[in-house]
């Protein structure tokens, strides 16, 4: 496995709660992106998969942002082997967006603010980069989840990894500063982020049994 394909191997991996995970996060995210939407950005794309699935189910121009050249690179080439159209990679700090602002109609920006040193700061671009009643739709880690039960499936999926080495799919981030969080998010604090960037909260919930915080909204 290399660096760049880490997303992708996510939901595809033999590890079954692993594929069913971020198939359930992806397919959550997606079902809160307009069906039609001028340009949009996926701030934090990874390996692109959350790009490739908007742009295959909905009728949009997105942007892959990450700030990993290993994760551009490779999505660029799953893109030119895919012949996707209405896709582009850039790499890019979410907290220094290069785009001017009210550029973009809508954004994701799935289990990034947790990797980022200012996730306020990374959430204010997110915010500049939106037009005015542009849509968001965040989500993080619960700081309860990252602490207690994701660690208690870590070790469960590394010792049954060891047992039967050929179905489990264990390995861990290879990229060292995605795997590194730095900021543990309730979501009572992710929508007090969310209020404070000039983002009014249309929704706001936990998901798959409370693991993950979600956040929308739009600019305002």
């Amino acid at each position: 496995m290399t660096v760049g394909d880490w997303g992708y191997k996510s939901v595809t991996s033999a590890f079954i709660v692993r594929r069913a995970w971020h198939r359930s996060r992806l397919s959550k995210v997606i079902s809160y992106v307009p069906r039609e939407v001028g340009l949009m950005s996926d701030v934090g794309c990874d390996s692109g998969i959350l790009v490739e699935l908007i742009a295959k189910y909905r009728n949009t121009h997105i942007v892959g942002i990450d700030v990993s050249g290993e994760f551009i690179r490779w999505s660029e080439r799953r893109k030119r082997a895919l012949g996707l159209e209405r896709v582009y990679y850039l790499i890019a700090d979410a907290t220094f967006l290069p785009f001017r602002k009210g550029v973009f109609d809508a954004l994701t920006c799935s289990e990034v603010l947790e990797h980022v040193k200012s996730p306020r700061k990374a959430l204010s671009e997110c915010a500049r980069s939106l037009k005015v009643g542009g849509v968001a739709v965040v989500t993080t880690p619960n700081s309860l989840y990252w602490r207690v039960v994701r660690r208690l499936i870590i070790d469960a999926a590394r010792l049954l990894s060891s047992l039967v080495p050929s179905v489990i799919d264990a390995k861990p981030n290879p990229n060292a500063t995605a795997n590194l969080h730095h900021t543990y998010f309730s979501l009572g604090q992710l929508v007090s982020l969310f209020n404070e960037s000039e983002l009014e909260v249309a929704e706001s919930g936990r998901l798959l049994f409370g693991c993950l915080n979600l956040v929308t909204g739009t600019k305002i």
